[in-house]
């Protein structure tokens, strides 16, 4: 008997006919309540199972490089012993209350208090130091990657790749820090880019949330709204067209300098200045704002403190650095077992 291609092509929608009027009648015998209970549940679980495979087969690739990300960053977090300034965010979260954490360190430390916030729910219940330190950020570097495999539309081989690159696997991955929720903020911005004006507060919204995530994202996120303004007033010549879009970029202005505000720097601290030549005045607003935000990451430095401290305190001012920025002050460990145990005198 010969082969007969065209005969096997024309048997498969037989076959796909065949099982959904299958599916057909036991719609119709579940609706007239025809079929008994460990039927019914036999179909739920068949329907399930077929709608899980349906799914995995085009995202297989993307599944298996999560996972294989998720166990890469797990493990070498067993081994990674915290910096200071990640144990400083710890001590934040742990020892400052709302009103604290919320309004007064952010105009000591540089960034919207987002973060503490995320970590203050494992730190005030008592969680191991490392386990909810850890925990938190595997949380959300898993979210960045799964918004990078399943959300974009990058090239296949781009999407396996990026994930064990430096930056997202150690830099964003291990170290526990905002950087793999901001990363994730600017990936929904993108991914909501193109409907920004049938959907405006989608964007608006993963352009707030880039705002909260550091300092850095209120400038990133501004430049992606006046790209976003610049356009459509270009090509309507009106701003309140569309009302839901005007709506929700107010919303964003008024949320951007709401954030703005609380990371200004206070009264008594250095702010914007590189430290050099001894000074001891803050500079200018202006050049506290460029030094801050346009030239160089740094943190804001209590004024108080004569030697050069990178970082500022974390709770009633705890000094980060080796050196003690006065006579009676003890040297600072910055071993995460001796996370909180010494406090300065500044």
């Amino acid at each position: 008997m010969e082969y007969d291609g065209t005969a096997m092509i024309h048997a498969r929608p037989r076959n796909n006919r065949k099982v959904t009027q299958q599916s057909r009648v036991f719609r119709t015998q579940r609706e007239t309540g025809n079929m008994s209970s460990a039927t019914v549940a036999a179909t739920d679980n068949r329907t399930r199972c077929d709608a899980i495979r349906h799914w995995l087969t085009p995202h297989r690739l993307h599944c298996i490089a999560l996972a294989a990300y998720v166990i890469v960053v797990a493990t070498v977090m067993c081994f990674h012993e915290p910096w200071f300034d990640e144990a400083q965010a710890w001590l934040i979260a742990r020892d400052c209350s709302w009103r604290e954490m919320i309004l007064e360190r952010p105009h000591y430390e540089g960034h919207p208090p987002l973060w503490w916030m995320m970590l203050a729910a494992p730190a005030k219940l008592g969680v191991p130091y490392e386990i909810g330190l850890k925990s938190i950020n595997l949380t959300c570097a898993t979210l960045m990657i799964w918004l990078l495999e399943f959300k974009t539309k990058l090239p296949e081989p781009f999407k396996v790749i990026l994930p064990f690159s430096y930056f997202l696997c150690y830099q964003y991955g291990v170290t526990s820090r905002p950087y793999a929720l901001m990363v994730a903020a600017m990936l929904l911005v993108a991914i909501n880019w193109k409907t920004r004006d049938e959907k405006p507060w989608r964007e608006a919204l993963s352009m707030m949330l880039l705002c909260l995530t550091s300092s850095y994202g209120l400038v990133i996120a501004g430049m992606f709204a006046a790209n976003w303004v610049v356009r459509f007033v270009w090509q309507e010549h009106s701003l309140i067209r569309n009302r839901r879009r005007f709506i929700a970029l107010l919303a964003l202005l008024a949320a951007a300098m709401a954030i703005l505000i609380d990371v200004m720097p206070a009264k008594d601290v250095y702010s914007g200045n590189f430290d050099i030549s001894g000074m001891t005045q803050p500079a200018p607003l202006w050049i506290q704002i460029c030094n801050s935000w346009l030239l160089l990451p740094k943190h804001y430095s209590p004024r108080r403190c004569r030697t050069r401290i990178w970082y500022s305190s974390a709770y009633h001012r705890h000094c980060c650095t080796r050196e003690p920025c006065h006579a009676s002050c003890g040297p600072r460990s910055s071993t995460s077992a001796d996370v909180g145990t010494t406090q300065c005198c500044c």
